[in-house]
């Protein structure tokens, strides 16, 4: 059988990129009405004691564990919010799948003890409150949750209160979230998934591994890409 050429490769590269969009979109759906929900909640108290109300955790939590329940690859979901006000404060609610059971996952929030999680200065926070928009955080090892891999989907609460910043998030399994992107790819191999820095995120290539820059691989270039504006990443058609 006949290898497949540029043109059909491309076909299934693009075809590869609107599945990939369609993955990730379930996710950015339940984040959607999760940000909705956080418009309404009372952050400015929430972010001057560290402590979410009873009423905005029950509707937080009802909607994290919608979306864990409902998303396949969801593991974890929740909100963090801080103030210009009180940067030494900020409030995070968060939920995690333990086996069957969802529970809440707490963080220790005190800058003065050596658990303290800055969840501020974290990724998954600063690049959706820095860009304003949804964005998918690629894979990374989780030292303040999980110590494993983890992919964070990540956007913006609407900006209606003056110097609160709130994000809402949702942990997503990155080893199935990779070997679908990979089954994706593999009509269009050699392909591989980029970030917005340039970094494979998955791939048909073996020394292409999730991390790795593309500009350190010498032995393959990239021929063509595809733009998933959604993610802010791309799809790269390589060549030897």
């Amino acid at each position: 059988m006949a290898a497949p050429n540029r043109s059909d490769r491309m076909r299934a590269l693009k075809s590869a990129g609107s599945a990939i969009i369609d993955l990730t979109a379930p996710v950015f759906d339940h984040l959607q009405r999760m940000a909705e929900a956080a418009q309404t909640m009372h952050l400015a108290d929430a972010t001057a004691t560290g402590v979410l109300s009873a009423a905005d955790t029950e509707v937080l939590e009802r909607l994290a564990v919608r979306a864990i329940r409902g998303v396949d690859l969801i593991t974890g979901a929740g909100m963090a919010a801080i103030a210009e006000e009180h940067p030494e404060a900020g409030t995070m609610s968060w939920w995690i799948l333990r086996g069957s059971e969802v529970t809440s996952k707490r963080h220790v929030l005190n800058p003065r003890s050596d658990s303290f999680y800055d969840f501020s200065h974290s990724r998954w926070f600063q690049i959706p409150a820095d860009r304003g928009v949804a964005t998918l955080i690629a894979p990374y090892v989780d030292s303040w949750g999980t110590d494993d891999l983890t992919i964070t989907a990540a956007a913006p609460v609407p900006a209606d209160r003056t110097g609160i910043t709130t994000i809402v998030a949702a942990d997503l399994d990155a080893r199935a979230y990779l070997r679908n992107v990979e089954d994706l790819l593999r009509p269009s191999a050699p392909a591989v998934l980029v970030d917005s820095e340039n970094r494979a995120v998955a791939s048909t290539i073996p020394e292409l591994e999730t991390g790795v820059r593309l500009s350190t691989v010498a032995s393959w270039t990239v021929e063509a890409r595809v733009e998933l504006l959604e993610l802010g990443w791309s799809l790269a058609l390589m060549s030897d």
